[in-house]
């Protein structure tokens, strides 16, 4: 009935390129090692207490160094000296299954240093929006899920899964006490 799982993992991000034809071309390299730990613990077989923790990594997207153009949003700015993103996230939850349907919960956890952003740029700038890194952010929310089981239509392999899924989550820069920017505070999808 428990189960323990540990994860490794060695990420490295070589990235080259320029915003504008006119600008010299730069070349960026970002690695770590990432670390997880995963518990699962069933002590009745309908139901499922789950713990992960960890340290994650995450380089920079190309778009986000790079891209400058204009998007359905806005006028986007990339920022080629954006900081990798690391943080240690801990994570709780419930799965549970009764008849036919199944029930998850999860609560979670992260402290981010370098959270990679895209605010509103600053009155007078050529951008709408430029990425910049979040020097510390805090998030922390929970979310979760029903499903039915798969419902067979005719003779066909036609599978349906229903769904109903929420997640709401708190985002804070923790240097200002600003919330993050272009991170919905609640979800809901059926």
């Amino acid at each position: 009935p428990l189960r323990v799982t540990l994860g490794l993992r060695y990420d490295a991000v070589e990235s080259w390129g320029a915003q504008q034809e006119d600008q010299p071309t730069d070349h960026q390299h970002d690695s770590a090692v990432s670390g997880n730990l995963g518990i699962v613990y069933r002590p009745i077989e309908p139901l499922a207490l789950i713990l992960n923790g960890g340290r994650a990594f995450r380089g920079a997207s190309i778009r986000e160094k790079y891209f400058y153009g204009s998007t359905c949003f806005g006028f986007f700015c990339g920022s080629p000296d954006l900081e990798p993103e690391t943080s240690w996230n801990v994570e709780l939850g419930t799965r549970l299954r009764i008849g036919q349907f199944e029930f998850e919960g999860f609560f979670h956890n992260s402290f981010v240093n370098d959270l990679i952003t895209a605010p509103p740029a600053p009155e007078g700038s050529e951008c709408d929006f430029v990425y910049e890194n979040t020097d510390n952010a805090w998030l922390v929310g929970v979310d979760g899920q029903v499903m039915a089981r798969r419902i067979r239509l005719g003779h066909d392999a036609v599978n349906l899964r229903p769904f109903l899924r929420f997640s709401w989550v708190r985002a804070e820069n923790t240097d200002t006490g600003e919330p993050i920017p272009q991170i919905p505070p609640a979800r809901l999808q059926a």
